[in-house]
Parts: C-alpha cells; structure tokens; sequence
C-alpha cells in the first residue's frame, strides 16, 4: 500500500513538472475554440509526439523554433474538465506521457430561423436524396485524409464583409430544429474575390446540393477550410494555394437565401469556429 502511495505521488510531480514545460495558449476554451500548445521549458526543447484531445490526434507544427500542437474543440463538446494526452521525448531519447486539463465552458447560443424551399429543408425527391447521401460521402472521405502539415502564418479572412451568421446559432428551418451553425457567414456582393485562408491543398472544388460550388482546402495535420455557396470556381483538385489565393467568388449557390460566404472549418473530427481560429494566428507574421 505504501509503495502504491509512494509510486502515485511521484507520477503526480513527474506529471506536473513536464505540464509545467507544454504550456496552453488558454486553458478554458469554449465548444469550437482552438488554442495552441507549446514548449515553453528552459533549456532543450522535448520532441512532440503526439498529442491527442478526445481521441483525435491534434497536428503538430514548429512555431518560433518551439514544438508546439493545434488543439481543436468540437462545437458539441460537452461542458467539464477533459484530458489532453501529450506525449514527448527529452533530448537523451527517454520518452515521456502526462495528462493535461482542459476545460470547457458553457456556452448559451441563440437561435436563427430561417424560410426556405421545402425541398432545401424536407427533399424527398429520390434523385434528391441520392444525390445528399453521395455529397455525404464524398465530404466523409475528404475529411479523413491526413497529410503532412504544409500551412504557415499569416492566416487571413477570405473576405472583408461583414461576419451576417456566427459560429454555433442554433438552426431552425422552416420551423424544423436543424444542427447547429457549423461555420461563419460573411456579408457580400455575388463576384466578390474569396481568398485561400492559409498554405493548402484543394481538397475539393464541386457543386455540392447543400453548399452549392464548394471548395475545401487540405491545410495537413487534418485542419481542413470550407467555402460554400460561391458564385464561380476558380481552383480544380489537386491545386496548391498561398494565403490570399483566389479560389472563387461570392454566390448563392446551393441551400441560400441570399449571396453570401459561409466558411467553415475542422481540425480531424472537430468543427471549430473560423474566427477563433483566424484571431489565434492574428499577430503572427511571414
């Protein structure tokens, strides 16, 4: 029993002092929040090997010479005290596992009700439902590829209108409850030049029966930028994009009552918020 009680406290200040090393950009982040963590110890910094926050593994990049890790919360995150896993080694080869807390908060989103065309909302059409369900699929793999991290700052916004839809308003369609926003809508002029977010690869550039012509792009690590609803296509698959890069205009296309950017983005499984995102990166330079 003694040495049971012995071994547990000296994991805890073993624990305690490699957390001390990986520091969190914030400890508290709301459902859809991002935050970064990285080495912040004296001496040489430990080698990221993984780590991983409700079971996904999160990308790990270089950020001022330190190793640091992207840490995405999923807009249905549910409130409490969860376990971010970090796993490292030291400079003499010895590997290293602590547990981290991160805590997320409650977060109150009003409601958004919205009218649009019966077969927008309830298709029933059979050509209709095939033709989700294959859209479904096809999003369902695009998500799941993981590259090697190939994106670096400045993340920019894609355009400069107005924010018109936050992250997370809880969706009520022709007086149907859908799922919650899982992006942000900007305000603009059907033509209006949409930039790449950051370094990528297009994932995707279709018309799509939901998003209308859609572009996705792969940033690596498994953080993925969507861009729906737009007028034109100026990307095919496969390209690759620089911050800024042209890849479509303003539209309304798709499920829309107006034209607009509605720009999403995700991190392995989790839908985060754009904008948290974008502000995470904001005093970052070339």
């Amino acid at each position: 029993m003694l040495k049971t009680s012995l071994c547990f406290i000296l994991f805890a200040l073993f624990c305690a002092r490699v957390e001390a090393d990986f520091i969190l950009s914030s400890e508290t982040l709301p459902p859809g929040g991002v935050a970064l963590l990285c080495w912040q110890g004296a001496g040489t910094p430990h080698d990221l090997l993984k780590v991983a926050f409700s079971g996904t593994a999160q990308p790990l990049l270089q950020r001022d010479d330190r190793p640091c890790a992207l840490v995405g919360v999923d807009l249905d995150q549910a409130p409490g005290l969860w376990p971010l896993t970090v796993e490292s080694m030291a400079p003499s080869g010895t590997r290293h596992r602590s547990l981290l807390s991160l805590r997320i908060e409650g977060v109150e989103r009003p409601a958004q009700k919205l009218t649009l065309p019966k077969q927008m909302v309830t298709p029933t059409e059979t050509k209709i439902v095939q033709q989700i369900e294959k859209d479904r699929k096809r999003l369902d793999q695009v998500f799941k590829r993981r590259q090697s991290v190939h994106f670096s700052p400045p993340f920019i916004r894609p355009v400069e209108g107005e924010v018109i839809s936050a992250f997370g308003l809880r969706r009520v369609l022709n007086g149907i409850p859908k799922a919650p926003h899982n992006g942000v809508d900007f305000r603009g002029a059907t033509g209006t030049r949409v930039k790449a977010m950051a370094h990528g690869e297009v994932a995707l550039a279709d018309n799509l029966y939901y998003t209308g012509k859609t572009v996705i792009l792969d940033h690596g690590g498994g953080l993925f930028s969507l861009y729906a609803h737009l007028d034109t296509l100026a990307v095919t698959a496969g390209e690759m994009v620089a911050p800024g890069n042209k890849i479509g205009t303003i539209g309304s296309t798709g499920r829309s009552t107006g034209p607009h950017l509605h720009m999403g983005t995700r991190l392995g499984k989790s839908r985060i918020d754009p904008l948290a995102l974008l502000a995470l990166f904001a005093d970052e330079k070339h």
